[in-house]
């Protein structure tokens, strides 16, 4: 049996310099790639800043701006470097970096390639060993004169550097210029939520700044100024979807900057301009007043009137007079002590009962006169606004007295001792007619009141009634040449102190004549109406003659016709 020969043992080469050669290679090209991406990293956030610089000067770049301004610096920092230098770092590999130095020393013939090649592989059989010593062991001598340092890009820096430096110049020339305007651009790039501004020869010196105002308030906005004081200054204000717009603001004697407000119904934005210098925006936030979603009046007349209570929906009230009002108002947000300010002569304030959550306000008041009213408030979470709700009318219905007439006898009278007295009276009142009264005067005396009957029907407010006596049971001791002066007297239910009101109807006169006397006085009342009622008789025959003469003239006219005529007909 055959036996197959052993492989020689590889010799001994050092070679130590040579791998350490190749890392210090790779490693200087690795160098250079991150130097080359690290110079793009700083010269192009930094030179694209100094053009954000004169921007952000001038209009005084928001914030939030300035953070997307920075996260975009630095994406385009990052992204300059990864593709002109990062992009091009690996992994240590050995015969990739001979590759790269035999493009440097063409000379070499593939001996760096072949030597790593030779290295890393393991002994196999049919392969000279001593072939590949020999291979490995020439790399050896043939690169240690080598400069290797070669294949690092070392030329492609220039550009980076050269970038950097002009970059680093223009901020060393603008920091020695100026170096709070550069100290002031630092911090707003770095911190662009940080109120930092750049120095101006003015500064303004806020006031007032976030503002909380009652809807319909007052409002002052103020600011003074600190170094150059101008003479004028600019309030800039801007409502929600509207452009800003630009008020004129002079100092004061304090060198206060002050713009006065005088009704304030919607928030906005707001900034003063003074000088070169410019304050950061505030805001304005009005408190909506509360509002009367759901209103119950409730109005109870006195019992007088004999009106059932009512309840209403509208603020405007016609009542009458002594009524009873009480308001129940549901509102939107809670208040605190709510009032009724009643607006006549002297204003009257009434408290209002609240209920425990705000939201539901009660008051009661009688009606006197009338008056506009309007309810008061504070709001329950801010207890220093105090609101006042629109103006109402309470018109109070005064109550009038009663009136009263005799509508029969239509005039005074004569008579005898057998008279029956008939007197037709009507009476009328708001609410209806309490008591009647009739009211005689025998010659000059006394006068005597007969009450008179109203059947309980004292809530008509229009009465007419009929009182029929004879004189004789009427006044005791009536004799012939008296003279009877009579009156009827109504009167409501007001209750007043002074007593209801009181109405008397014109009087009426009866004269008391004997028999003949009488019969003498009817002749000539006779008389009397047959005078009256002659001319009215002779009017009437000329107008009957003449309507007898046009109906003759018109017989004639409306003759019938001839045969063989036509006819009208």
């Amino acid at each position: 049996m055959a036996t197959q020969a052993a492989q020689p043992e590889p010799s001994r080469i050092d070679d130590r310099p040579l791998h350490g050669k190749l890392r210090w290679a790779w490693a200087s090209k690795q160098l250079c790639h991150l130097a080359h991406g690290a110079g793009h990293l700083l010269a192009w956030p930094a030179g694209v800043a100094l053009v954000v610089l004169p921007l952000d000067w001038l209009i005084d770049l928001p914030g939030p701006v300035r953070s997307v301004l920075l996260a975009g610096l630095c994406a385009l920092g990052l992204w300059q470097a990864y593709v002109r230098g990062w992009r091009r770092l690996c992994r240590y590999h050995p015969r990739r970096v001979g590759l790269d130095v035999e493009r440097q020393y063409p000379d070499l013939n593939s001996l760096l390639v072949s030597y790593v090649d030779f290295t890393d592989a393991p002994p196999q059989p049919g392969t000279s060993q001593q072939l590949k010593d020999h291979v490995r062991q020439q790399a050896v001598e043939t690169s240690r004169p080598l400069n290797f340092g070669r294949i690092a890009p070392v030329r492609h820096l220039r550009p980076g550097l050269a970038a950097v430096a002009v970059v680093l110049a223009a901020y060393v020339a603008l920091s020695v210029w100026q170096p709070q305007l550069m100290w002031a651009f630092a911090r707003r790039m770095v911190t662009p939520l940080s109120t930092a501004s750049y120095p101006t020869n003015t500064t303004v010196v806020m006031v007032t700044r976030d503002v909380l105002v009652p809807e319909g308030g007052e409002l002052t906005l103020a600011a003074r100024s600190e170094g150059v004081r101008p003479d004028t200054g600019v309030l800039r204000v801007r409502g929600e979807g509207r452009d800003w717009e630009e008020l004129e603001v002079r100092p004061d004697a304090d060198g206060r900057f002050e713009y006065h407000f005088r009704e304030v119904y919607q928030g906005f934005e707001y900034a003063f301009e003074l000088g070169d210098d410019r304050s950061d925006r505030y805001e304005v936030r009005v408190v909506s007043a509360p509002r009367v979603v759901d209103a119950t009046v409730r109005v109870t007349p006195p019992d007088y009137t004999n009106t059932e209570p009512e309840d209403r929906l509208s603020l405007t009230l016609n009542v009458p007079e002594q009524s009873t009002i009480r308001w129940t108002l549901t509102l939107d947000k809670p208040v605190a002590d709510p009032q009724v300010l009643l607006e006549a002569g002297t204003p009257t304030r009434i408290a209002m009962t609240c209920s425990a959550d705000g939201r539901t306000v009660t008051a009661e008041a009688a009606a006197r006169a009338s008056c506009a009213y309007r309810f008061l408030w504070a709001d329950r979470r801010h207890k220093d606004f105090h609101y006042e709700g629109p103006k109402h009318y309470l018109q109070v219905l005064v109550d009038h007295g009663p009136a009263v007439r005799i509508a029969y006898p239509a005039q005074n009278e004569k008579a005898t001792l057998a008279k029956t007295l008939t007197v037709t009276y009507d009476a009328r009142d708001d609410y209806g007619i309490h008591a009647a009264t009739l009211i005689y005067h025998r010659n000059d005396g006394a006068a005597v009141r007969e009450p008179l009957d109203l059947d309980g029907d004292q809530s008509n407010t229009h009465l007419s009634r009929t009182f029929e006596r004879k004189l004789t049971d009427l006044i005791d001791g009536l004799k012939e040449g008296d003279t009877v002066r009579y009156h009827i007297e109504v009167c409501d239910a007001y209750p007043a102190s002074s007593g209801p009101h009181r109405a008397l109807s014109k009087p009426r006169r009866v004269q008391i004549l004997s028999s003949k006397e009488y019969l003498a006085h009817i002749q000539r009342r006779r008389r009397e109406l047959i005078g009256q009622l002659r001319p009215v008789y002779r009017q009437e025959r000329v107008a009957s003659e003449k309507v007898r003469g046009m109906t003759a003239s018109a017989g004639h006219a409306a003759a019938p016709a001839r045969p063989g005529e036509p006819s009208d007909d």
